[in-house]
């Protein structure tokens, strides 16, 4: 009878195990967004305007992204915040430096920051991305 009673016990401790195995490859299979092809066909179902809205990055190739909320959210929110208030860098919301200081901070970095010239940003995005935290994040 005892053994039986291990043996139950062993295997519901295995039956827990691969159900968590399988949801957490579950989670992470939700966590992928895509492949690139499908972003760039237009496949990506949300719309970059309704992730902004929930504080969400929408993955994009990097020329496609305009909108200056979304290119802060991806390029600068998980340092300062999606809000400006900092999480990991600075605050930067209602910050004094002028639009060109902001600009000149994107372009070369500062401190820890690391530079954008030549990166992931183009010139006008990163100016999209200064004027935003001037004009938006008061």
């Amino acid at each position: 009878m005892r053994l039986d009673k291990v043996k139950f016990q062993e295997s519901t401790g295995i039956l827990v195990f691969l159900l968590l195995i399988a949801l957490a490859a579950f989670t992470l299979a939700g966590c992928s967004g895509g492949s690139s092809a499908e972003k760039k066909e237009g496949a990506v179902t949300e719309s970059a305007g309704e992730a902004e809205a929930e504080g969400e990055a929408v993955e994009l190739e990097p020329e496609e992204v305009k909108d200056p909320a979304q290119l802060f959210v991806n390029s600068c929110g998980a340092c300062h915040g999606h809000d400006g208030n900092g999480v990991i860098g600075p605050a930067i919301r209602g910050t004094a430096r002028s639009v060109e200081e902001v600009e000149k901070v994107i372009n070369e970095g500062k401190g820890s920051m690391p530079k954008f010239k030549g990166g992931e940003l183009t010139e006008e995005q990163m100016k999209l991305i200064a004027n935003y935290v001037k004009t938006e994040l008061k």
